[in-house]
């Protein structure tokens, strides 16, 4: 599924400085389910899943997160065949369209620490942790993770708001 996002006057989905990589990356597939019977259907379809909510784990390419105790949110080449399957009584489906932001590299804490009081630095990237907050005014998902010994933000955001946190975010990343 593609997200229908545009950033309006916005010229570059990317923006790169030494120790600081903003990447737009909305159009990647997504696919979202809750309800009490999302579990058993995601593992019906040899999903592995996170044991517990608020963290996530990639597999195969794929990041599956899980947002609270029966919801769930999975991102990756393929994900959008979930769509088409039936389903439990007890699970629905979750439109997702979020923007998605993708900030890499060592400054991503100077740029977090400037727009979201979530102290990031003392947080376990290796734990692949969720943190549900806001950043400049804008209520978002954050995934913190690791690569290469690298940090890895992605934000989820709605994406009425993509424009304005995206934006903000290269302003602040052009003024480290």
């Amino acid at each position: 599924m593609i997200s229908p996002l545009s950033f309006e006057n916005i010229t570059t989905t990317e923006f790169a400085k030494e120790g600081l990589i903003i990447k737009d990356i909305s159009n990647a597939e997504k696919f979202g389910i809750k309800g009490k019977g999302a579990e058993e259907f995601l593992k019906s379809q040899g999903v592995k899943l996170p044991e517990k909510y608020n963290t996530a784990i990639i597999d195969n390419d794929k990041i599956i997160m899980r947002l609270g105790i029966s919801e769930y949110l999975l991102e990756g080449v393929g994900v959008s065949r979930f769509y088409d399957l039936p389903k439990p009584t007890q699970a629905y489906q979750v439109l997702r369209q979020d923007c998605c932001l993708l900030l890499e590299g060592e400054a991503i804490y100077k740029i977090l620490s400037q727009s979201c009081a979530i102290d990031f630095v003392k947080a376990n990237a290796k734990d692949l942790p969720l943190f549900l907050t806001s950043m400049v005014g804008v209520g978002v998902t954050i995934l913190l993770s690791e690569e290469a010994g690298l940090p890895k933000v992605r934000i989820y955001c709605d994406p009425t708001y993509g424009a304005y946190l995206f934006k903000t975010l290269l302003e602040i990343g052009g003024d480290l």
